[in-house]
């Protein structure tokens, strides 16, 4: 399965695979490359914002919550 995106009042909002963890989050950035991942940082220190990144959001506790700017790695492939 793989995470729910909904924007709720223009808020992006995250939840997990059985819809136990909800939250909303100012943005949320999908990277395909690396350098994509390197102008999220760097946006987000210039704007003093935290960056959390979360994966295929199986986690059942609340360790991938973040409020700030979410990186899915769902685009990414690992490397070879």
């Amino acid at each position: 399965m793989t995470c729910v995106y909904q924007t709720l009042a223009r808020m992006p909002s995250l939840s997990n695979w059985n819809n136990e963890i909800n939250f909303n989050v100012g943005d949320i950035e999908t990277p395909s490359q690396i350098t994509e991942v390197q102008d999220i940082v760097k946006k987000a220190f210039d704007q003093e914002k935290r960056v959390t990144v979360v994966g295929a959001i199986h986690s059942t506790t609340e360790c991938m919550v973040g409020s700030d700017i979410v990186i899915s790695m769902a685009k990414s492939k690992s490397p070879r």
